[in-house]
């Protein structure tokens, strides 16, 4: 109650300001490259809930919707509605809805001290973060606790906004919730780093029979649109499995694409059993197989049953920490003791690591990949200076391998323009984000002629499918540097 009529007075004195047109504050000659100043009517919601530091920048202009004045920022989008309510006149809008990302709910833990709020278990540092902003803010959640374990982070997904937390870290932050849903509607706007989704598609028609059935938290949610493959299938690329038909005519078809063999998971020696208890013994040759725990036998039988996982190709073991896995031809399973009873075992998210090596990367390890961001900024000086007085700086950045084996050590091209023309004779400097999470700074040779400049990085060890993320920044004064941010992924080929 507290919590809500502290909002009531902040809306009321919001409204107050806006509606006696309070002075705007100045609008600062120069923003950072795809950011915008925030609309007035936003200034004092925006930073009851914490600002910049904890939302993100502005990424639109303002947009006018009916009535409502709405403004995309990177965690989500802003609504001002003087026709609502007065406890929703300010408000975020729905984007995780909008995104389709919900998971089925699972029992109420028998732990009385867990959090768990709408069929959904909460950890205690989200649920901190979920009350400080308060419920009609982040809106229901939408998902139980996520191990993104390409992107090294836990993950949860809410109606309105999307938390994360770092491996390592204690701080819990926003998913990029704006920027995802803003798309090509914000161009320019710098790429949100640690706050990424990777999210960008829905469920095909063709494959939404099969996801319904078996549910999605089984196959996670679409990272690619529908697309014909090589060999002529329907496939869609999903977090954790690869669907694939005879035609995006035929849901009847649907099945699961080998994962194993396409990411390059050998089969382990096969063992006689051990008759453990707790373990299924799954013959494959000659007496001897792999043993699978109960638990994860119990999920396959749920799910669709062996024929559908495929046989097991390596042994139940330790992937990391507390957590234990086991790979199977189509698909490896997780589990996690630590998280809630109807979400503890769970597919591997391998759709990520599928998605680089088999649908970004189309020209091979050979040649450079296409620039992947192309950030633009136009600068203008203050005073009446000529619009011919502008500066128009953008910035083109290439990795050679897209995706990278460790001996072959990454290079990284960036390109530098002014007005159309290349740069030369500058400095560039390059952060790049070790695995550990460590940041290396580099300084890149000045750019030449071409305004171009480049650099290899050392060896960078890693785990298969780790992603590492970099940033190019270059100095065009002394106090406007621009940049420009992306990612490779480590995989290692036996």
């Amino acid at each position: 109650m507290k919590k809500i009529s502290l909002l009531v007075v902040f809306i009321v004195l919001a409204l107050s300001g806006w509606s006696c047109g309070s002075a705007p504050t100045p609008v600062p000659t120069m923003l950072p490259p795809g950011t915008y100043q925030l609309d007035p009517v936003f200034r004092e919601y925006y930073n009851y809930l914490g600002g910049e530091a904890r939302l993100g920048p502005a990424i639109s202009p303002p947009l006018q919707e009916g009535y409502a004045t709405t403004q995309f920022i990177q965690s989500g989008k802003l609504i001002f509605d003087p026709t609502s309510p007065m406890t929703s006149k300010f408000r975020m809008a729905p984007l995780g809805l909008e995104m389709q990302v919900r998971e089925p709910a699972v029992s109420p833990p028998d732990d009385p001290q867990v959090h768990y709020v709408d069929g959904h278990t909460i950890p205690q540092d989200f649920y901190y973060l979920y009350t400080q902003l308060g419920a009609n803010t982040v809106g229901k959640p939408l998902t139980e606790p996520r191990p993104n374990l390409i992107r090294k982070r836990t993950e949860q997904y809410f109606e309105n906004l999307g938390f994360y937390r770092l491996e390592g870290s204690p701080g819990v932050h926003l998913l990029a919730y704006g920027a995802l849903a803003c798309g090509d509607k914000c161009p320019g706007a710098q790429t949100p780093g640690e706050s990424s989704l990777d999210i960008r598609s829905y469920i095909d028609a063709t494959f939404e029979p099969f996801v319904n059935t078996h549910g999605i938290d089984f196959t996670g949610f679409a990272l690619t649109n529908a697309y014909q493959a090589d060999d002529g299938k329907w496939v869609q690329i999903t977090e954790n499995v690869v669907l694939q038909a005879d035609s995006r005519l035929a849901p009847q078809t649907v099945s699961l694409r080998p994962l194993a063999e396409a990411l390059t998971i050998l089969p382990e020696p096969l063992q006689p059993p051990s008759n453990v208890t707790g373990m299924y013994f799954f013959e494959i040759q000659d007496g001897k197989g792999y043993e699978i725990p109960l638990h994860f036998w119990e999920y396959i039988l749920a799910h669709g049953g062996i024929d559908l996982f495929g046989a097991p190709v390596t042994h139940y073991s330790a992937l990391k920490d507390q957590i234990y896995h086991q790979c199977f031809s189509d698909l490896c399973l997780l589990y996690d003791p630590e998280a809630a009873e109807g979400a503890r075992v769970r597919p591997e998210p391998l759709g990520y690591a599928y998605r680089v090596l088999h649908y970004v990367s189309k020209t091979g390890p050979a040649a450079p990949s296409s620039p992947t961001s192309m950030p633009t900024f136009t600068a203008v000086p203050e005073g009446d200076q000529p619009q011919s007085a502008a500066r128009e700086i953008s910035l083109r950045v290439w990795q050679r391998y897209l995706v990278l084996e460790q001996a072959q050590g990454q290079e990284i091209i960036l390109r530098v323009a002014e007005n159309g023309q290349p740069v030369s004779g500058k400095e560039v400097e390059l952060m790049v984000r070790m695995p550990e999470g460590s940041e290396i700074m580099f300084k890149m040779p000045p750019t030449d002629g071409d305004g171009q400049t480049r650099m290899v990085l050392p060896e960078i060890e890693a785990l298969n499918g780790t992603i590492v993320p970099f940033k190019a920044c270059y100095l065009a004064e002394t106090d406007l540097k621009v940049c420009v941010a992306d990612i490779f992924v480590i995989w290692n080929s036996p």
